[in-house]
């Protein structure tokens, strides 16, 4: 897993005719295959999920279990207290990678989630998650990297088969950014690296006020690694146009610390803390989003995780994780009345804060192929307009228990 160390994005669409058309086009027969016989290299993963949850909860504010973040708003739940399941393939991940001479590297990656579709089956259709160039000039220190791929900032992640939805909006917020980065090993312990990227996804048809904010998001980080441990830190700064018409301008920044010990061979540790603002705003997975209404809240969060491995075949592994908007006040709901009926808005998440535990294990059958099962405790306070502060409901709790197999290709 890269992003640094990690990951698992955004949204461009391409058909899934193409996408086969280019597999085929790559002899598609096995990973091991098409690295001895050609320059090519498939990656990724096939996984089947079965996931239960005790009420309604929500995927990045999507009423569905596609990639549970956090319990759903109440009042856009439909039947919340109802028990509810579902069968997930939608996290499965293909991609392939390109590993040319003097240090060229292509990537392509696809997973197939949609959080708009609860269970999709063959509705499913491919994202785009990252589609990158990196370059290594030969001879230096120097490493670049040209397209859509992970932020530099909070680069780590939780341990969890929950691959898209992990600690998102609950401790862990670096995402996916088109961009251009430059990264620079100083000496074999220190690495420092910049990015200059567009603030995030426009799904429209026309441009908005991310296209006309003109000053790009600019990120920089840096890590000091050894043989069992890395740390540093990493920040993120933008000033951008919240409305392109009155062109008002949000100040937009994050500093985030994060530490990794793997202190035996079968333990390993990561932790992640940040404090910021307006990160929904930017394109990251955070809470606070700026609105010329409620304001410019800041936020704080972070999470714990780690794996044990008991067994050469078995091991155990969690996380905890949380954010909170400092000033709830400035958090904008999620929904608007008009006058009665309530709508989804585009104010961001509308979470206040939002805590989540998980505890799970897996086993290898066989080489790169294991079975799961991890549960999961949320709680989740939402912001309520006025006339609906009298339901005293905005604090949701629920549980999320995973189990299934997981194919390594």
């Amino acid at each position: 897993m890269n992003r640094l160390f990690r990951r698992e994005t955004l949204v461009r669409r391409p058909s899934l005719g193409s996408i086969l058309v280019f597999l085929v086009s790559l002899g598609f027969t096995s990973g091991r295959a098409i690295a001895e016989e050609s320059p090519w290299r498939v990656t990724g993963f096939l996984q089947l999920r079965a996931v239960a949850a005790s009420r309604q909860m929500q995927s990045f504010s999507q009423n569905n279990l596609s990639a549970v973040t956090a319990v759903s708003n109440p009042i856009l739940s439909e039947s919340p207290e109802s028990v509810r399941s579902s069968l997930q393939v939608a996290q499965s991940r293909l991609g392939a990678e390109y590993v040319g001479s003097a240090g060229m590297l292509g990537r392509f990656e696809f997973d197939f989630i949609d959080f708009t579709k609860s269970t999709p089956t063959t509705a499913a259709v491919p994202r785009v998650r990252r589609a990158a160039i990196e370059y290594l000039p030969e001879g230096t220190s120097f490493h670049f990297l040209f397209g859509q791929d992970w932020d530099l900032v909070s680069p780590l992640a939780p341990f969890t088969y929950n691959w898209v939805g992990h600690a998102f909006e609950s401790g862990d917020i670096g995402f996916m950014r088109l961009q251009v980065q430059l990264r620079y090993d100083a000496t074999l312990e220190h690495e420092i690296g910049w990015a200059i990227g567009f603030p995030k996804s426009n799904i429209s048809a026309s441009d908005t006020a991310d296209e006309t904010s003109t000053l790009p998001v600019l990120e920089a980080r840096y890590r000091y690694h050894w043989s069992s441990w890395q740390a540093g830190t990493s920040a993120l700064y933008a000033r951008l146009k919240t409305d392109a018409i009155t062109r008002r301008r949000e100040q937009t920044w994050v500093t985030n610390a994060f530490v990794e010990s793997k202190t035996s061979e079968s333990l390993v540790v990561r932790a992640e803390s940040y404090i910021g603002q307006n990160t929904a705003g930017v394109g990251l997975l955070g809470l606070s989003q700026a609105t010329a209404a409620y304001g410019s809240p800041r936020e704080v969060g972070g999470f714990v995780s780690g794996r044990w491995l008991m067994t050469e075949k078995s091991a155990i592994y969690g996380f905890f994780g949380g954010a909170k908007n400092l000033d709830a006040s400035e958090t904008a709901p999620l929904y608007t009345r008009s006058p009665s009926l309530a709508r989804s808005t585009s104010n961001g998440p509308g979470i206040i804060w939002n805590a989540q535990a998980t505890l799970g294990m897996d086993r290898n059958l066989k080489k790169n192929f294991r079975i799961f099962v991890q549960a999961s405790a949320l709680k989740t306070r939402h912001a309520l307009l006025g006339v609906d502060l009298f339901l005293n409901r905005s604090i949701q709790k629920g549980m999320v228990g995973e189990c299934g197999v997981q194919l390594d290709l």
